[in-house]
């Protein structure tokens, strides 16, 4: 522990504290901890001087990740929050009891960051809905109605019933790939004709129901949006989060495919979408199959799997080897799985790619150069067919909420044939 004073120095009361588990929450003599299982993560709690964790059992399923824990002295209550099962979940436990007494999940939009109230009877956070811009939210434990409170300067709108995006409609779908649940986002505007696939960055992240701008400018523009949680993805069980270790490109490659011929078979125009691993994915996906796509918008992807590895430092190469060790061992593997490989068949439809100058995890030079090698197939054919568009972002890293930056250039690219143009 450390003091705070007129400098940063270690505390002379504790020099030196070990706990079982990772701790979440400290509140006096109060630690809240996250315990990890087969199943994902569970909270526990203990006292200052104690050895023995008492673990908090959940009535449903445990925490595919638990995010942060909030601990309250006076009622003597531990508040968790994290993922589901790709669901925002907020769970509130009588430490002394260890008896669950709140649970936060199924409702519309998600709430996030949330802190508890001043009066501790309530939370306070953000209200994202994938197509609504992010607003203060309040929800007290009491309200029997568990409605959600957005809270927009001078007025309040209570959240508890199911919430249409417009003329749209978003829910949770799944579908079974071979034998394994692939779950997604379904953003469903009535009388929609053209559709697009979004994919997350990661490969380790999920996509829930939290604000997008790109959702939003699709969602406004007619367009179906399928948002796939690939294999790979976290914030569902371990085994699903390491399905595509040492195969990228491999089966999460082949559920984009499928999602494409078994969901959304009656579409022809249907167009990829995708940021970071996500960029890569959309990009492989099309270049294998480029018939089944109207367009690729690809934002701060990799292009080349070798020359990743090869080409970053320490700390990447440790997460690649974990990652794709084996493929690293197999030079044709790597080259199968590369977007740079399927520039040919990239150049026969729309492509768009974006990236930011100062990205120091995806190499611009990558993007760069599948872009010229894309450009150089479309002059050789003499009268080539597509469109072909690179935009670099100035000083941009690879971020967080980048989205902002390239939305309405990306939602512009796969409407483009909506405005009247014909492709």
């Amino acid at each position: 522990m450390y003091a705070y004073k007129d400098q940063v120095v270690q505390s002379a009361e504790w020099v030196h504290t070990s706990y079982p588990y990772p701790v979440m929450d400290k509140q006096g003599d109060l630690i809240g901890v996250s315990i990890p299982s087969e199943q994902g993560f569970t909270a526990g709690g203990l006292k200052q001087g104690e050895n023995s964790v008492h673990e908090l059992p959940s009535i449903g399923e445990g925490f595919s990740e638990l995010v942060r824990v909030q601990i309250d002295t006076d009622a003597q209550k531990i508040l968790c929050e994290g993922i589901t099962c790709g669901r925002w979940h907020y769970v509130q436990y009588v430490l002394q009891e260890k008896k669950e007494v709140l649970q936060l999940r199924d409702y519309p939009g998600t709430l996030t960051q949330a802190v508890l109230s001043r009066d501790k009877q309530g939370l306070v956070g953000k209200y994202e809905f994938i197509a609504i811009d992010p607003v203060p939210a309040l929800f007290r434990f009491q309200d029997q109605t568990r409605a959600i409170i957005r809270i927009q300067g001078d007025e309040q709108e209570a959240v508890n019933s199911f919430r249409n995006i417009g003329e749209s409609e978003m829910k949770y779908g799944e579908t079974y790939y071979r034998s394994e649940i692939i779950p997604y986002l379904d953003m469903h505007p009535k009388g929609a004709e053209q559709a697009v696939i979004y994919l997350h960055g990661g490969p380790h992240n999920c996509l829930f129901d939290s604000y997008s701008p790109v959702m939003k400018r699709l969602s406004e523009a007619g367009i179906r949006v399928i948002g796939i949680n690939y294999p790979g993805s976290s914030g569902f069980d371990s085994e699903y989060r390491s399905r595509n270790e040492n195969d990228w490109g491999g089966v999460d490659a082949e559920v984009v495919r499928f999602i494409r011929e078994e969901v959304l078979p009656a579409y022809s125009d249907v167009a990829l979408y995708g940021v970071s691993y996500g960029a890569y994915l959309a990009l492989l996906a099309a270049g294998r199959d480029p018939v089944l796509w109207s367009a690729v918008v690809a934002c701060a992807p990799f292009t080349d799997l070798g020359k990743l590895y090869e080409g970053r430092g320490a700390k990447l190469r440790s997460f690649l080897q974990k990652e794709i060790g084996v493929l690293l061992e197999n030079e044709s593997a790597l080259r199968s799985r590369s977007p740079i490989t399927y520039a040919s068949a990239l150049s026969g439809i729309d492509v768009l790619i974006i990236h930011g100058q100062a990205d120091q995890l995806c190499p611009v030079e990558q993007t760069v150069r599948l872009y010229q090698e894309i450009r150089e197939y479309k002059l050789a054919l003499g009268e080539p067919s597509g469109r072909l568009e690179l935009h670099i972002i100035d000083d941009l890293e690879h971020e967080m909420y980048s989205e902002r930056f390239w939305a309405q250039k990306a939602v512009e690219f796969m409407t483009f044939a909506k405005v009247g143009q014909a492709k």
